[in-house]
């Protein structure tokens, strides 16, 4: 009986300790040193946390090379972790918690959206290190292969300064077609539509039957008047 307790014991606290290591956890953010690397205080202690299962381009910095779409990464978390309401992390229960450098590894979530996704649809980021039994490994490949369907960002295969350009030229032709289209309606000439009030689709069939009528009233009335002039006019000559 002992043993049977002490087993469910153990099978208790085992369980408990995976829901807590599945947990997320609210952090004070405090700045960012890259797209996908922040600063934060979890518990009171000021911690490193690098971003889960992704990579963004360097930054230009110590023994680092700037890459492209770099910066634009870095100011796109910059943006999104200051305007945020809050920031949580969780922990995943297959992958390391720490790395080689002592910074934490964690699933970011940014207002309850998991913000390593984010940064794949954006095209600021590329699935980095992820091992297929992660808890988000799905939704990660997913949001990749949508950003490289669509050529966004880091799949554009143009620097930052093209791809803008090529953007604002597409919008541009895109505006410009708009405004021929406008330009070409708008000098057509307006089609005549004679139309019958009361009548949707324009003269009832009454209404032309009667006009009809009418103008054989009229010839016949004229024949008849010509025939008895004509008559009139021979009975005079007698």
């Amino acid at each position: 009986m002992k043993k049977i307790i002490m087993l469910l014991l153990g099978c208790f606290i085992m369980s408990s300790l995976c829901l807590a290591s599945s947990e997320r956890t609210k952090v004070k953010y405090l700045k960012t040193s890259d797209g996908d690397t922040m600063r934060a205080v979890i518990d009171g202690e000021n911690v490193r946390i690098r971003f889960l299962g992704i990579n963004t381009p360097e930054v230009s910095g110590e023994n680092k090379v700037e890459e492209p779409w770099g910066n634009e990464a870095l100011a796109y978390t910059q943006k999104r972790l200051d305007e945020a309401q809050k920031i949580e992390i969780e922990f995943d229960d297959v992958a390391d918690h720490e790395d080689r450098f002592g910074r934490k590894l964690a699933w970011i979530w940014v207002d309850d959206e998991l913000f390593e996704v984010e940064l794949l649809e954006q095209g600021m980021a590329k699935t980095y290190m992820l091992q297929n039994d992660y808890k988000y490994a799905k939704e990660l490949k997913e949001a990749e292969q949508k950003a490289k369907k669509e050529k966004l960002g880091v799949w554009s295969g143009k620097t930052p300064e093209e791809y803008m350009a090529s953007k604002q030229a597409s919008t541009i032709e895109n505006t410009s077609d708009s405004a021929k289209k406008i330009s070409q309606d708008t000098l057509k000439e307006p089609e005549l539509e004679w139309t019958y009030e009361g009548d949707e689709e324009g003269f009832s069939w009454g209404t032309i039957l009667a006009a009809l009528l009418i103008i054989i009233i009229i010839v016949i009335v004229s024949q008849k008047k010509s025939k008895y002039g004509q008559k009139q006019a021979k009975n005079r000559k007698k």
